[in-house]
């Protein structure tokens, strides 16, 4: 078998299946992307209201469970997206039918979630032991999915790759060590005081809820708690607040969803507590990553539930006017941050202007700047000006998308060979990926690529200070084992 990757397969298949579209296979996996999000907002809504809002409410707090689980995140295929949805779905189908104690197909859907990150494998079990009690077809069911998995591989003689592929980090999990446990390591003390603010705003807020005499002391306690603790000024303030990788307010909802879960379980309400234990252990869960180590992408689905708890006595009329203002407000937030801050691109939407339809495979009807698409029509020329000679070519060390769609396929082992992809840059991996080339030497064309692929769109940077794609021992390997025989302004050709 041929691992190339830390992640379980289950996300391959799954956006492979975007390749069916041809030419819009780039654009459906971002379509693919806005459904799945919307789909957890409203699933978030569902579960966490427990059916006992109006549907106004409902639908107001899903939007706000979009807004804020979506932020500015790129809109691209991620396997957290797909398990935070695989595992939402399950829930959803457990909570609603409380009454039927065995759930099979639910618990299975759950157990999917782990195929596409391993990581959520802890979120599945807190859901049976939250919502699943010790009904073993349930744990079974579950567990099927990771029994099929290594029961192929066994069968395969493959159990030692796999240990390989899933531990190469030093642990079970790859990435165990980040997480939580990495917040408090960590010198940014912004999310300190959000863990600590979280942990105070929820104290107090559920002691105004049961002692009327608690009121005031409460606000002036989550007050400050959520806006100073909860927010680092030194990083974009306000904005960051909502938005951005970097942003800490995440950590607030999440540490008041532990708050809440203690405290419901100190006080023997373990109907309620459940469902913050699962929101901590699935937070908790995602943070574990070695690209997005934030409980962000579930900062909606956290707020709808702290939301339904602490405003669960609310006037209903009332309770509906303060969500649509924050839904007015925060759509004005999200939508100007999105056009104006977006993944890799240039600062505003207006400049991206350059249609990709006929210039790179499967990206019709998607749009970019002037630079990025000059380096892409570049290579294009380049790519048919050798497959018109019969010669077969690869790429280092980025543009993994345009193997998408491509007709060739990629003659390389990895098509991004950076640290994660090889795991960690273990010598095997780098000794297997750049044996392949020697292999394939004389027979086949290496483009190396001038410009950081990143930072094309606004700092034309060159690819050697890319510090996590191995650019550097991927040009001095080039250089001591093969000759350059063409250059363009984007490109070199080595053979």
């Amino acid at each position: 078998m041929d691992f190339i990757n830390v992640r379980p397969p289950l996300v391959f298949i799954y956006h492979s299946l975007f390749i069916l579209a041809g030419e819009f296979a780039i654009y459906f996996s971002r379509f693919f992307f806005w459904l799945e999000s919307a789909s957890v907002a409203w699933l978030s809504a569902l579960i966490f209201t427990h059916r006992q809002l109006p549907p106004v409410s409902v639908f107001l707090l899903a939007g706000i469970a979009f807004i804020f689980n979506v932020h500015d995140f790129p809109q691209i295929p991620w396997s957290v997206v797909e398990g935070v949805l695989l595992l939402l779905i399950g829930v959803h189908m457990v909570t609603s039918k409380p009454e039927k104690k065995t759930n099979v197909a639910a618990y299975f859907i759950m157990g999917l979630s782990y195929m596409f990150k391993q990581n959520f494998l802890f979120a599945v079990v807190a859901a049976l032991l939250c919502f699943g009690g010790r009904r073993p077809a349930n744990w079974v069911a579950a567990a099927l999915p990771g029994i099929v998995y290594l029961a192929f591989y066994a069968i395969i003689g493959g159990l030692e790759e796999l240990f390989f592929q899933m531990t190469w980090a030093g642990n079970l999990c790859s990435e165990c060590d980040t997480g939580l446990v990495r917040v408090f390591k960590t010198t940014l003390w912004g999310k300190k005081y959000a863990l600590l603010g979280g942990i105070v705003a929820a104290a107090a807020l559920y002691q105004a809820g049961n002692k009327p005499r608690w009121k005031i002391p409460a606000l002036v306690l989550a007050i400050p708690a959520v806006v100073f603790l909860g927010t680092d000024f030194h990083n974009g303030g306000f904005w960051r607040l909502i938005n951005g990788s970097e942003a800490i307010f995440p950590f607030v909802a999440f540490a008041m969803c532990f708050t809440v879960s203690v405290i419901l379980a100190v006080k023997r309400k373990f109907e309620q507590s459940r469902y913050f234990v699962f929101l901590f252990v699935l937070g908790w869960a995602i943070c574990i990553s070695t690209g997005y180590k934030t409980p962000f992408l579930i900062l909606g689905t956290m707020m709808v539930a702290l939301c339904v708890f602490f405003l669960r006595r609310a006037n209903p009329r009332a309770l509906n006017l303060l969500l649509a203002a924050l839904i007015v407000l925060f759509s004005f937030v999200f939508v100007n941050w999105r056009k104006n801050n977006i993944y890799r691109e240039v600062s505003s939407v207006s400049m991206i202007n350059r249609s990709l339809d006929g210039v790179m495979p499967g990206a019709k009807m998607i749009k970019t700047n002037s630079n990025t698409y000059a380096a892409i029509a570049d290579f294009k020329n380049l790519t048919d000006k050798m497959r018109a000679e019969g010669k077969t070519y690869a790429t280092v060390p980025f543009f993994a998308a345009w193997w998408v769609r491509s007709e060739q396929k990629n003659p390389l082992p990895n098509d991004w060979p950076n640290i994660v992809e090889l795991m960690g840059n273990d010598p095997r991996m780098i000794e297997r990926f750049l044996g392949s080339m020697i292999k394939q030497k004389g027979s086949i064309s290496i483009i190396w690529q001038k410009y950081d692929m990143e930072r094309l769109a606004t700092n034309p940077t060159p690819s050697y200070f890319h510090g996590f794609s191995n650019p550097r021992m991927l040009n001095s390997f080039l250089k001591k084992y093969f000759t350059k025989t063409y250059e363009t302004e984007f490109y070199e050709v080595y053979e």
